[in-house]
């Protein structure tokens, strides 16, 4: 789960939400398709989910309940998890992608294009960006 560590200048954004989406707070989002989902590998984060929420299998065509999230600024700092691998000091300032599962692969050291380590909090918890 992400925490938000710096104020974020952007706005609070709602999009309406993927099919089927199991929302919670803390989760990096990302926009795939003009539609909220929680960001995975490959994905551009754009937030991360203000809300716990399940939305419905029709919820694109019909109830079009909306995820709310609070944006990233270009430098806002967000904790989270790493898995896959373990940070060290010598990491600060490398790159990442995240999981198929939504935490920072640990193993994308130097090749990651998602996030960026500015901070190591534990060998499996770091202060990031998103890029």
């Amino acid at each position: 789960m992400a925490i938000l560590k710096t104020r974020s200048h952007g706005t609070k954004g709602a999009e309406i939400a993927e099919n089927s989406l199991v929302a919670t707070k803390g989760r990096l989002i990302a926009i795939k398709a003009w539609f909220a989902d929680v960001a995975v590998a490959g994905d551009t984060i754009v937030g991360i989910s203000r809300q716990d929420k399940t939305f419905d299998a029709d919820n694109q065509t019909v109830m079009q309940e909306k995820l709310t999230y609070n944006g990233l600024d270009e430098n806002a700092e967000f904790d989270e998890v790493v898995s896959g691998g373990t940070i060290a000091q010598a990491d600060v300032q490398t790159n990442f992608n995240l999981t198929a599962g939504w935490v920072v692969d640990g193993t994308t050291g130097w090749t990651g294009t998602q996030v960026k380590l500015i901070k190591v909090i534990t060998t499996t918890k770091g202060r990031f960006i998103a890029l």
